[in-house]
């Protein structure tokens, strides 16, 4: 049995605000410097009202669930119309072994809808489900113990709790009914049904530096981040679950860049995104457009520079934005990809502009300073790299003897 600390994951809300997406959730919340983020052993007790539910045996709804969360961006719905943080309400896994899990759901989450727990046993990262098990019509907040079923797995698993309509059958569930609470850290299973949590993790030490932090815990990264826009300081947080960025670092390589970006526009990652940009920007008194482009650039150009070669090991080695959100680092072709994704979903028309040796954004709209024409449009160059740099200004030192535009 694992035992987790509920404020090794979640410590007290300090800002209004969250959208939840593909992977990652908005955490407005300060890291509890308290804990180095290993699981505590302390034991944790079940309240009196406890309780354990049926599980879900047929293989009927393992079937659907797989290929529901094959078909479906599961991560992309923790958000709640309060402005209150899923993450941040202290529901998630207190615990969990082989064959039980307990979890703790709130009543916050809860916002008058008829919903119950659903926990699946999953192949990591993001892979078949193995089995599932689903409680009763939760009536308020409580400590449930849902029974599961597991077999010896030599290769690693881990648990996801959803929140889902108490009136809809598992069969018949949709994308928009799985409300993604929390996981787990991925295990092993032995044939003595004994769990041992597995450690080859790629990205397991905390970072902190002068404008951002990334603090590894149960389930995934807890970052933070800080800049300062118009003169105005600011900063939020997010939680990167572990299985979307293990799956996106571990995906194979070779699209063109704009291919990353064209994936990214759109999606539940980049809405998330976006969102945080206009939460972040109305809090500081920032609602002009040409502003909350400068906020997301300000945010890209918080994160370090670093060559591909140095990071990865590889001389070109493109990331997919979970990538660059949980490593905090990257160089111009990551920090491009990760702008051009999140101004694409705020609506903006972009293009990338690639030189000898290096790659930015281009922007259209009521922008001023130096710009490219492409298709009888001017895009405002951005400088992805290095902070400092408004839209429109364009750094000397790059040759436009030969410069490519591309459409996202």
């Amino acid at each position: 049995m694992i035992i987790m600390n509920r404020r090794d994951f979640i410590s007290s809300v300090t800002v209004s605000g969250c959208i939840g997406v593909a992977g990652c959730s908005r955490l407005n919340t300060k890291p509890n410097n308290s804990s180095n983020g290993e699981t505590p052993t302390e034991s944790v007790s079940t309240s009196d009202n406890s309780r354990t539910e049926t599980p879900v045996e047929s293989t009927a709804e393992t079937r659907y669930l797989s290929k529901l969360f094959s078909l479906a961006n599961i991560n992309q719905i923790r958000g709640t119309e309060s402005g209150q943080n899923l993450q941040s309400l202290n529901s998630g896994f207190i615990s969990y072994s082989a064959d039980s899990v307990t979890i703790s759901i709130q009543d916050e989450l809860l916002n008058s809808n008829s919903l119950r727990p659903l926990v699946v046993l999953r192949e990591f990262p993001r892979g078949d489900v193995i089995s599932s098990s689903v409680g009763e019509h939760i009536e308020g907040s409580s400590e449930y113990i849902l029974s599961i079923t597991s077999d010896e797995r030599i290769e690693p698993v881990y648990y996801t709790l959803f929140l889902v309509p108490a009136e809809v059958d598992i069969v018949d569930l949709a994308e928009s009914d799985l409300n993604y609470i929390h996981e787990t850290n991925p295990f092993r299973v032995n044939e003595k049904d004994n769990i041992f949590e597995y450690s080859d993790f790629p990205i397991s030490e905390n970072v902190i530096t002068d404008n951002m932090s990334r603090r590894k815990i149960e389930g995934g990264y807890l970052v933070e981040v800080s800049s300062r826009t118009q003169g105005k300081d600011w900063s939020f947080s997010y939680f990167c679950s572990q299985s979307s960025y293990v799956e996106k670092a571990t995906a194979p390589r070779g699209r063109d860049l704009v291919e990353y970006a064209s994936v990214e526009v759109g999606s539940g990652i980049s809405t998330f995104l976006s969102d945080i940009i206009d939460d972040t920007a109305r809090s500081i008194g920032i609602t002009s457009e040409s502003e909350k482009t400068q906020l997301a650039v300000d945010f890209v150009q918080s994160l370090p520079y670093i060559k591909d070669s140095i990071g990865t090991g590889y001389d070109e080695y493109p990331k997919f934005i979970e990538e660059t959100l949980v490593e905090l680092e990257g160089d111009c072709e990551d920090s491009t990809i990760l702008l051009g994704s999140i101004l694409g979903t705020m609506g903006l028309d972009v293009v990338f502009v690639t030189f000898p040796g290096h790659v930015g954004v281009g922007v259209n709209g009521d922008y001023s300073g130096s710009y490219i024409s492409y298709e009888d449009s001017e895009y405002y160059y951005i400088e992805t790299t290095g902070r400092g740099w408004s839209v429109g200004d364009f750094p000397e030192t790059l040759s436009t003897d030969s410069v490519t535009v591309q459409s996202i």
